[in-house]
């Protein structure tokens, strides 16, 4: 066989050899990749639309014992031109084509259709509303068989979004006039997908993606602990495009649960919880949709908040938190959030790899002479990073973070930079019960940081969370006695070591 476009091919008759013709070969060949790439969890799109619109793959061809020289070099060359549209087998899928130069059309018709939807993907849209039921845009190489035609290689590129495809290598054999599949190679993809009910297909898809969202909880009252029947829960939702819209407003039942279903893919909520006079709100809570979700968010609502006569604001949370500071150790111990699941790197328009999304602090005041010298705070930060959105314990969160004794500068006001004598397997945050938990570890360390133990402490907590109107930032602090301990003997006795105000 030649192994470029320049060298002839030597054809062995068919007969002779016991091969199927190339034609039949072929159209076997690319009904197996159809049968296994659009088959998923038991589910099949309507339509399969293929196009010229043809990524070809960047990496090697895979060795593979299957795979001799010849037909390597020959799939090298082949996996680089697209399959003509007039290849394409008869399939039980209904296939139609969708030619590359009709897309700036399709394109512009999903801009009208987008000034409603706000998706912010108008390509995709208008894909969706002209293909119902198609998974994306499907283009194939040509095939390339060894010599009798019983090993065959193709690369199909399968389409779902600006940022979502797949690149597979195929690798099949030949018994009798079968053909089935040995294995399926993946190159590097990219999974973003935005719009449903286009697919992303690659080999690591989330295997309970496409199912159905939900997310459900029980609203208490924080005061009382008791669930609040027939409650309303108004929905804001943030769109692709960032447009915030309403969505129908829900109700907890006569045991104070709600459950919301059918979620939009990729969307960010935030449910709001109303006052029952006037236009305030008693509690947000923002959810992050992600695909395959099926998660519990549970609420607490403190309907003090609303009551604008009240004079004394209700407690901070983190009241209750404890400082202990001895000679060979200290400990600063966060009180119990009501949080138990968390979420971080969340979609955000504004978000950079240095924007801080939780912050944690410790702080204490020095003596002017240690300014510039001596620590006086400890902080803990979890930055946002792409590729999420994730979510899980508080201890996942803070997995990998580094508890940082920090110096305030000298030269500007407010600035502070991380001491560069710190031993960080002395100083390090843990998780305990829940709890987030500071530790100082050793006499050195202790020194080094409390040179003289202070009076009191400040514990600060920082979440920054996008929003329906913008970023979102839930601040609290609280100042605490140092080596006072609280007790569970009363409401009181909870709030000991609080300094108040």
């Amino acid at each position: 066989a030649g192994t470029t476009p320049q060298e002839s091919e030597v054809v062995v008759p068919d007969s002779r050899t016991g091969a199927p013709s190339e034609a039949t070969a072929r159209a076997a060949v690319y009904r197996a990749v159809l049968d296994s790439l659009y088959s998923f969890q038991g589910e099949h799109p309507n339509t399969v639309v293929l196009s010229d619109f043809f990524r070809p793959p960047f990496d090697s061809v895979p060795k593979r014992p299957a795979i001799d020289s010849v037909l390597a070099r020959k799939f090298a060359l082949l996996r680089t031109i697209r399959a003509p549209f007039d290849n394409t087998p008869s399939y039980r899928i209904p296939i139609v084509t969708l030619p590359m130069d009709s897309l700036p059309a399709l394109r512009l018709r999903g801009v009208s259709l987008d000034k409603v939807a706000q998706t912010g993907y108008p390509q995709e849209l208008a894909f969706t509303k002209r293909y119902p039921g198609a998974w994306g845009m499907l283009s194939l190489s040509r095939v390339a068989f060894n010599t009798n035609r019983s090993t065959a290689l193709v690369y199909s590129f399968h389409s779902c979004g600006e940022h979502c495809y797949n690149k597979d290598t195929w690798l099949l054999q030949r018994t009798g006039q079968r053909w089935s599949i040995t294995e399926r190679i993946p190159s590097p993809g990219e999974t973003d997908l935005q719009i449903e009910p286009l697919r992303y297909l690659g080999l690591d898809a989330n295997l309970n993606a496409y199912r159905p969202r939900r997310v459900q909880g029980v609203v208490t009252d924080e005061t009382t602990g008791r669930p609040i029947p027939f409650l309303d829960i108004n929905i804001r939702r943030t769109l692709n495009s960032g447009v915030n819209v309403s969505d129908p407003t829900i109700h907890t039942d006569s045991a104070g649960h709600y459950t919301i279903t059918n979620l939009p893919l990729n969307s960010s909520l935030v449910l709001v919880v109303p006052c029952v006079e006037g236009p305030n709100a008693a509690q947000f809570q923002p959810i992050l949709v992600t695909p395959g979700m099926d998660t519990t968010v549970n609420i607490g609502v403190n309907f003090a908040i609303c009551d604008t006569t009240v004079a004394e604001a209700p407690p901070s949370p983190l009241s209750g938190a404890e400082a202990f500071i001895a000679k060979d150790s200290a400990r600063f111990v966060f009180p119990l959030s009501p949080t138990e699941t968390y979420m971080w790197d969340l979609s955000d328009q504004g978000a950079y790899s240095d924007l801080s999304q939780y912050a944690w602090a410790v702080q204490w005041d020095i003596p002017d002479s240690g300014a510039g010298n001596a620590p006086s705070m400890l902080w803990l930060v979890k930055r946002w990073q792409a590729g999420g959105p994730r979510s899980g314990s508080l201890a996942k969160l803070i997995a990998g973070l580094v508890l940082e004794p920090m110096i305030e500068g000298t030269t500007c006001d407010g600035c502070v930079h991380a001491d560069p004598l710190s031993d960080h397997s002395r100083v390090f945050a843990t998780v305990e019960n829940g709890k987030l938990i500071f530790v100082v570890r050793g006499a050195r360390a202790v020194h080094r940081i409390f040179p003289t133990t202070p009076v009191t402490v400040t514990f600060s907590q920082n979440i920054q969370l996008p929003g329906p109107e913008g970023p979102q930032r839930f601040n609290a602090s609280q100042e605490v006695l140092v080596n006072c301990r609280n007790s569970d003997e009363s409401p009181e006795a909870k709030q000991h070591c609080d300094v108040k105000h």
